[in-house]
């Protein structure tokens, strides 16, 4: 009986022993790791944000200014005293940047509406009158002070003592831009020269208040709030570039 035990006792740990090295051996067989090789693209630098972005368009108005004018005045005129001193009176004024690729703006089409100058014209009786002067200008700098020059033309119609005049306007303006972080708006001091000329004269007593010309320059304290352009249109708009004929790739 002790036998039989003996050797029922050594066949069990035979069996062990032999479960034992089959589990080491397929441990054995197993990679320790599984690796993958995948390449990941380098992520691209991100460029610093910019503290001037681009600018699409301008609303917004002279708010006060003097300057000098000829003592014969046009309807077309701002307000004018004697002695030559001319009182600016505010204007409504727009701004659109041309776009050229990818570069940035550098000159802008700006509008100036005298429509207090009309209104002030229409509620005194004279008459009802409408102008605007258009430059082209330029704007020189990147920082917040910046240079603006722009010639410029415009007119002015009114229709007073049943009779319709058109004045054409030759303008122009010059002076600083002062553009602060973010390009969200700037205020502008400018000088602007005119001279006027209105075609046909007067004779008798309408002469005196109707002179054939007239000339000056204000000085113009103004405010313009900006329209920033987006990102996605700045790519759109570079990718029309490089998409032109002979651009550079």
């Amino acid at each position: 009986m002790g036998v039989l035990i003996a050797r029922l006792l050594g066949s069990l740990t035979l069996a062990a022993a032999l479960r034992v090295e089959a589990s080491d051996q397929a441990a054995d067989d197993v990679p320790a790791t599984t690796r993958l090789d995948v390449e990941v693209p380098p992520a691209e630098p991100r460029p610093p944000e910019d503290p001037f972005p681009r600018r699409a368009w301008g609303l917004g108005a002279t708010l006060v200014g003097v300057g000098a004018s000829t003592t014969t005045r046009l309807f077309s005129d701002p307000g004018v005293f004697p002695n030559f001193l001319a009182v600016n009176t505010p204007t409504l004024e727009l701004r659109a940047f041309l776009r050229r690729g990818d570069a940035r703006e550098t000159s802008s089409i700006d509008v100036s509406i005298p429509v207090i100058n009309s209104l002030i014209f229409s509620v005194t009786g004279r008459g009802f009158g409408i102008g605007a002067d258009v430059y082209y200008s330029y704007e020189f700098g990147r920082g917040v002070t910046r240079l603006i020059i722009g010639p410029g033309l415009g007119f002015a119609v009114s229709v007073a003592d049943d009779r319709a005049l058109g004045a054409a306007r030759v303008v122009g303006q010059a002076g600083l831009s002062l553009v602060p972080r973010g390009a969200k708006f700037s205020f502008q001091l400018l000088g602007r020269p005119y001279f006027a000329v209105v075609p046909g004269t007067y004779t008798g007593e309408a002469a005196a208040e109707h002179a054939p010309y007239s000339g000056g320059v204000l000085f113009v304290l103004g405010l313009v709030v900006y329209r920033l352009r987006s990102e996605q249109a700045r790519a759109r708009e570079l990718k029309r570039a490089r998409a032109r004929p002979g651009a550079a790739r």
